[in-house]
């Protein structure tokens, strides 16, 4: 099996009141998991360490209305290097615990450079990331926007820029109950002119979860592929049909186009529902990240072709063949760091 630095998000959502239930028990892995409740507002996640990460995170089975779900988008060809994570690590899952005093950063740079007037909300979505259309006084403790005023300009730049920066919760807004969001980001306080999208997942634990990556069934894909086998034991909560009331979604590094739904269980004993199928949950590990080396701009360096310098400068790569079926090879990176 390849070990890869994959994670996985799976999501679990059920009928039933807002409750859940934290229990930290997987095996090594670096593997998150999250679990959510349907007409309820919380994920359940659980950490391990290794070379794969995974998240587990609650859907939630609520009616929505005909609607273009919200994405991460950005709306104009001048905002680059968008950023958006939990502050206990760059560049991890936009996730926290309601009321934990975790933190959420977004930032980006605008190309145009000088000062814009954006302003910010966050929506409460559904489980398929429409709006939920609640009223903001039931999901937001202070008020429904306000404007973004963290920035710096560039010095000493051969490209001019203006970085923003922004951190949530925060006086102005933060959320009330646990459940899926959507950061907006907009201009001149008009929110349909809009300039980022971020979705964003505001936990309220309480549905216990076990999981472990295992190499498939299938010998062919042993080589290949990582298997997800997970439990979830949702205790006291009243679930009558576990197979029409509860549901898992499991995502392969945040791309839910990839993603699998669950929603019937291999095993039930009493609360616990064991999802462990042999043809269900196999995902292709993929290969390592890409290398190359920027550090100077004098030469050509390892799979660059070229550097065109005018007002700014640009570095053309040398293109790759499609490492995708090709053997797993190792190769020591900072894993898409710098």
């Amino acid at each position: 099996m390849k070990n890869v630095n994959n994670h996985f998000v799976i999501a679990s959502a059920a009928w039933q009141p807002r409750t859940v239930f934290f229990r930290n028990a997987l095996p090594p892995g670096m593997f998150a998991i999250a679990s959510f409740l349907a007409m309820t507002r919380f994920i359940n996640i659980l950490w391990t360490k290794g070379l794969i990460t995974g998240l587990l995170i609650l859907a939630l089975a609520v009616p929505s209305f005909a609607q273009t779900p919200y994405d991460n988008v950005v709306y104009h060809p001048e905002i680059k290097s968008v950023e958006f994570y939990n502050t206990k690590k760059q560049g991890s899952f936009p996730l926290i615990t309601l009321g934990s005093g975790e933190k959420l950063l977004l930032a980006f740079d605008n190309l145009l450079g000088g000062s814009k007037d954006y302003s910010y909300t966050i929506e409460h979505c559904d489980a398929d990331w429409n709006s939920s259309n609640l009223s903001t006084t039931e999901y937001l403790k202070s008020y429904s926007d306000d404007k973004i005023t963290n920035y710096v300009y560039s010095l000493g730049t051969i490209q001019k820029y203006t970085h923003y920066e922004l951190t949530l919760p925060n006086e102005n807004i933060a959320p009330k109950i646990p459940g899926n969001y959507v950061l907006k980001v907009y201009e001149d306080g008009d929110q349909s002119k809009l300039v980022i999208t971020r979705r964003l997942y505001v936990l309220s634990p309480k549905i216990g979860i076990v999981a472990e990556i295992v190499p498939p069934n299938d010998n062919a894909l042993r080589e290949t592929d990582q298997k997800i086998n997970f439990t979830l034991n949702y205790g006291n909560l009243r679930v009558q049909n576990p197979s029409a009331e509860l549901r898992t979604f499991i995502m392969q590094n945040e791309r839910a186009e990839t993603g699998t739904m669950n929603t019937e269980p291999t095993f039930i004993n009493g609360t616990q529902l064991i999802f462990s199928d042999p043809t269900q949950n196999n995902f292709q590990a993929g290969n390592e990240f890409r290398h190359f080396d920027t550090r100077s701009l004098k030469l050509n360096s390892e799979h660059v072709l070229r550097i065109v310098k005018d007002t700014a400068n640009a570095v053309v790569m040398l293109s790759d063949p499609d490492l995708g079926d090709k053997p797993y090879s190792f190769q020591y990176d900072l894993d898409g760091a710098w």
